[in-house]
């Protein structure tokens, strides 16, 4: 059974969550994965690589991964995924990303060292164990959804028509202004 039933109180608390994580994120197309990725790791100051999973052989590895390391974060997803499901997927993965879901230090310790050393039989292994609870999984698939109806409701184009809506998409278009820059 579901625990998070819409207009239940757990399920407010999560929307919240999302909401506060993405504050502040505008995408041009609140649909492009990639997009959200790049404003993500803007707002966390730091890179953030989506890369295919290699290919596992065991029938219970995972389609997706976020490995946060001391200085970047990984996100690997099933290389044969549809766009749509890669999307998803990505999406998922950013959610456990923001929602700070911790995953076993066991499986990033040994994914980190196999991405420096570029061993794939390590890498299979340590994408083979994931590690996050149940719970900590339904929230992530929820939230991965409620990302994009709040990221449409970000999106500069859903504002208000008339002079204040355009004057905040012109702001919004045209970035940070240097005060210095005017004569």
């Amino acid at each position: 059974m579901r625990r998070y039933q819409p207009g239940t109180r757990k399920a407010r608390r999560l929307q919240r969550e999302c909401r506060e994580a993405l504050r502040g994120i505008f995408l041009e197309n609140p649909s492009d994965v990639d997009e959200l990725c790049q404003a993500i790791s803007l707002k966390r100051g730091r890179p953030l690589r989506v890369e295919p999973l290699p290919e596992i052989e065991a029938t219970n590895a995972p389609c997706g991964i976020w490995l946060e390391m001391p200085d970047s974060d990984f996100i690997f997803h099933e290389a044969a995924a549809s766009r749509r499901h890669r999307s998803q997927i990505i999406r998922h993965e950013l959610a456990h990303m923001l929602l700070n879901h911790r995953s076993d230090r066991t499986v990033e310790a040994l994914a980190a060292s196999a991405l420096s050393e570029a061993d794939s039989s390590q890498v299979q292994r340590a994408l083979g164990l994931t590690a996050y609870s149940s719970v900590q999984e339904e929230e992530a698939e929820i939230a991965a959804t409620i990302m994009v109806d709040i990221l449409r409701h970000n999106h500069p184009g859903d504002l208000a028509p008339g002079r204040p809506g355009i004057i905040t998409r012109l702001a919004r278009a045209l970035g940070p202004q240097r005060e210095d820059a005017v004569s």
